[in-house]
């Protein structure tokens, strides 16, 4: 997967709906595909990523009487960022054309109803 470019729109939406260029990484990276060109973030992605960063925590939490503990405190610390990026960002739809994001935004209630209920689309 390569990085997203943001388009001069895709900046200017993003810092007015109080997004970061972060958070679309994180869209396109954990989010569903559904559409050649769309992602969103269900629920389903956030529960499935929490739990695996989750997982990761408790092994660096276990392997923390090593000597370089501050590395390894550092590293739950991002995770656990992580963690609340997602939960922030969950419901969040993501346009991409050309590995250039063009638009992001927190779609309504009846989009998210259409989308789960559509599924998948062939892409």
């Amino acid at each position: 997967m390569s990085a997203i470019v943001l388009s001069r729109h895709a900046e200017m939406r993003i810092g007015q709906r109080g997004m970061r260029p972060s958070d679309v990484e994180l869209i396109y990276r954990d989010g569903t595909a559904i559409g050649s060109d769309v992602w969103f973030l269900k629920d389903k992605d956030v529960r499935r990523e929490t739990r695996r960063l989750n997982r990761e925590i408790r092994l660096l939490r276990g392997a923390q009487g090593s000597p370089a503990s501050l590395d390894l405190q550092r590293e739950i610390r991002r995770r656990k960022h992580e963690i609340q990026a997602l939960e922030r960002l969950r419901g969040r739809k993501l346009v991409v054309a050309n590995d250039t994001a063009v638009t992001c935004y927190r779609s309504n209630r009846r989009d998210r109803k259409r989308i789960l209920r559509r599924g998948r689309e062939k892409i």
